[in-house]
């Protein structure tokens, strides 16, 4: 039987059906054409490189086929340049110039030769008055998409969304074809996110609604799980390789079904880790190796979501998250998680927008390791990894380790290594979106005081749980074949489970005061029933600044039914870890000692457990 032709998995712009397997794009997102037809002005917003620019060709291309409207693409993207509103006038003026150039339909084209000259004298209405005159000079309704729509500058989306507002409503009231029968506003973001500080000085600008006009904005889902089995499937069909059941099940447990990722797994997995031996099929095994091949590689995708660490609000948010603690009221504002959740590094939990988490497996290392390296993480002193037997891991020896690492790193949390300057920036990225909403008056000194220990607090208490991954992830350095994490906005638990020669070692981590041990333990016994195991261990880091020199390290082993869950407590208070670890130094002599000492008492207790 003759095979369909090999294509390729696409990491790189959007699909060309001729050429890369795909999913088609119209049955993703089935609501778009109806809206079309109605006649209704819309926004799709998505995260990048989740399948928007293939959904608007595919939309381009389906439109052409069926002839009753005349479609128009234009990426307005080239804006994020302008200097000025009337600068980027210019530019989406030019931009849909070459639209019409581009296009396949005749009638369009030939506009480009008899447009009039059109006045520079108000040139940041010149998109309106092009539009105008495209649409009473051509025989069928226009249909624009405009891409990358928040890429046009603060300052010049409003008159931008004005001049869409004020063409659509001269259409419905005149009822005519003066303007595009539909248009659909594209980018990362939703519309009603979109900034117009064009004029910072006029809260009542700000508060205009120019584009009040728009249906509900629509999004472009990730791949279902029986999506992302077609999509391999034809692969399969092509070549005769085979995908097998575990290999789509690592594929959504990594993943969650986000578009470029998927592509990428099996991108890697075909060309890099089997040459294109299509006679070897793919299991979960390979999965697991291309995924974190994939996060330690850090392509241009997974770096460019790095960069918004960059954002002061996004690290807020993020820091949060990381801190397992409570999150005090006024601390985050819905606007900020909202707008991670729109870039594609969080999704929505059960509760929205409360209990929301890192998108998928992959985005959560790569942010761990990205927070780390932005919050000035750089442990030292990192032990040399003597836990593993190549049969088990010695959790318990290596979390006894980590108490003495702990006391070796506590200058991170000191005053000598503060981050001042970023909690400054947060504080101005809070203000700011307060400001936005027109009340940065109402926030006096006692409040912007208040807004700075909530925030100090998140950020050191989101450092205590990226020194513990840190130093996991240092010491494993690639023994475990998977160091995985788990947690949610609120939570006030971060999962941890390490996996090593497929037996899993669940870690549970905790801010003591924010909850009690008693529900650690709970909460941690769920997990490791989650995990099919019957041992597991409770991290908690204490802030309590009064502690007893003899409780700043406690390691405590608890029995519940076949279970067992060893306590290991960790005083959080650096400045006087300091000093302590000094004295305990002191007593047991170096780091290398202190470590040795630490493994002997595991002997010792697993001796005594067992008589």
């Amino acid at each position: 039987m003759e095979r369909n032709p090999i294509k390729i998995f696409n990491t790189f712009g959007p699909c060309n059906p001729e050429v890369d397997y795909m999913i088609p794009s119209l049955e993703r997102e089935p609501a778009v054409m109806p809206l079309i037809d109605k006649g209704i002005y819309f926004a799709i917003h998505a995260p990048r490189q989740s399948g928007k620019t293939t959904l608007l060709s595919s939309l381009t291309n389906k439109i052409n086929e069926d002839g009753k409207y005349y479609p128009l693409y234009c990426s307005l993207a080239p804006t994020i340049e302008a200097d000025s509103k009337e600068q980027a006038s210019e530019i989406i003026f030019e931009i849909i110039i070459d639209a019409l150039k581009l296009s396949i339909a005749p009638c369009l084209n030939r506009l480009t030769g008899q447009l009039p000259e059109f006045s520079m004298k108000n040139s940041t209405a010149l998109m309106g008055r092009l539009l105008t005159y495209i649409c009473t000079n051509i025989d069928k309704p226009l249909v624009v998409f405009f891409d990358e729509a928040d890429s046009i500058p603060e300052n010049a989306t409003l008159s931008f969304l004005a001049q869409i507002r004020d063409g659509f409503n001269k259409r419905k009231i005149f009822n005519n074809n003066a303007f595009p029968k539909s248009i659909a506003l594209v980018g990362l973001r939703d519309l009603k996110d979109y900034r117009t500080h064009d004029q910072p000085d006029n809260p009542k600008r700000l508060k205009l609604s120019p584009f009040n006009i728009q249906h509900l904005p629509l999004g472009v889902p990730n791949f279902s799980k029986d999506q992302i089995r077609a999509l391999y499937k034809q692969h399969t069909v092509a070549s005769g390789q085979v995908f097998r059941k575990s290999s789509i099940e690592k594929v959504w447990e990594w993943t969650e079904g986000q578009p470029w990722l998927v592509n990428a797994l099996a991108r890697d997995i075909i060309g890099k880790q089997l040459d294109d031996d299509y006679s070897i099929a793919v299991d979960g095994s390979h999965v697991d190796k291309a995924a974190n091949e994939l996060i330690k590689r850090n392509e241009v995708h997974l770096s460019s979501l790095i960069d918004r660490l960059n954002e002061p609000r996004v690290r807020m948010v993020m820091a949060a998250i990381v801190s397992v603690s409570d999150v005090p009221v006024g601390s985050l504002s819905e606007d900020d998680i909202k707008y991670c959740v729109d870039l594609g590094l969080l999704k929505l939990g059960n509760d929205g927008l409360n209990d929301c988490a890192p998108a998928n497996l992959i985005y959560n290392e790569v942010i761990f390791r990205a927070l780390s390296s932005k919050l000035g993480i750089n442990p030292k002193n990192v032990p040399e990894n003597k836990w593993m037997d190549g049969k088990v891991l010695d959790m318990t020896g290596l979390l006894r380790a980590f108490q003495d690492f702990w006391l070796e790193n506590a200058e991170i949390l000191s005053k000598d290594n503060n981050n001042d300057e970023l909690i400054d920036a947060i504080i101005e990225e809070v203000l700011s979106s307060k400001n936005h909403h027109g009340n940065i008056e109402t926030t006096t000194p006692a409040k912007k005081a208040q807004i700075r220990k909530n925030v100090s607090k998140l950020i050191k208490e989101s450092l205590c749980v990226l020194v513990l991954c840190a130093f996991l992830q240092r010491v494993l350095n690639g023994g475990a074949e998977t160091v995985r994490r788990q947690h949610s906005l609120g939570s006030k638990f971060l999962d941890i489970c390490v996996y090593y020669k497929e037996i899993p070692y669940p870690i549970e981590v905790k801010i003591k005061g924010t909850v009690t041990t008693e529900s650690g333990i709970i909460q941690l016994l769920g997990y490791i029933g989650r995990c099919k195991t019957s041992q597991g261990w409770l991290v908690e880091f204490d802030r309590n600044p009064n502690k007893p020199s003899k409780q700043k390290l406690t390691f405590k082993t608890c029995r519940r039914g076949k279970n067992t869950v060893f306590v290991v407590g960790c005083w959080q208070h650096a400045e006087k870890n300091v000093l302590y670890r000094q004295q305990r130094m002191t007593t047991w002599g170096s780091c290398e000692e202190t470590i040795q000492y630490s493994s002997r008492y595991v002997l010792l207790d697993r001796f005594s457990s067992k008589n």
